[in-house]
């Protein structure tokens, strides 16, 4: 009988926190496609902005990001794509290469990482996660946006593929699962 108890405590726990929870969706602002040469071969990154909504400065926020249908089918080949967040700020409209990063190919946080392995056989969803991002935004962190490039194993940067994805990013929504405010 206490089992059944607890059970249904939980249940009951699940069932009002999913009636609280609310969603929000925001359109990709800008994906801009910067180029550049890495080891003696031209390989571009893409950087990545939406806009954090204000609503949810002070709320819950339980995950942040972008899905998209079968993005393998889509790059003809099998690809790794690591997404940092961009550490410093940049005009879609003046934005290069070299500039304005200290570093060329853009200036991001080698401590934060998110790996996706996109494979052409596959036809799942794949998702790129900003939840950290949304967090350290509410914390007083100044959100620059994402910057979307292949492992150093796999040249740093996209080859042809490259133009695909950012049609596809371009296409897609960053969703907010939160409650509160």
């Amino acid at each position: 009988m206490w089992k059944l108890k607890t059970v249904t405590i939980g249940c009951l726990a699940v069932l009002c926190a999913s009636v609280l929870a609310d969603t929000l969706s925001v359109p990709v602002d800008n994906a801009v496609i910067i180029s550049g040469r890495i080891d003696g071969k031209d390989r571009s990154r893409i950087l990545l902005k939406f806009t954090m909504p204000e609503t949810l400065r002070s709320a819950s926020v339980d995950h942040a990001g972008i899905i998209f249908d079968n993005p393998a089918k889509l790059m003809r080949k099998n690809v790794t794509i690591h997404a940092r967040p961009i550490t410093t700020a940049w005009d879609p409209d003046n934005v290069r290469w070299d500039y304005p990063w200290l570093r060329p190919g853009g200036d991001f946080d080698s401590t934060q990482l998110y790996s996706y392995s996109l494979r052409q056989e596959d036809s799942l969803r794949a998702m790129l996660d900003f939840t950290d991002d949304v967090h350290s935004w509410q914390s007083g962190r100044d959100y620059n946006g994402t910057i979307i490039m292949r492992p150093a194993r796999e040249g740093g940067g996209f080859g042809a593929e490259v133009h695909l994805l950012r049609a596809l990013l371009q296409q897609t929504r960053v969703r907010f699962y939160f409650t509160g405010e």
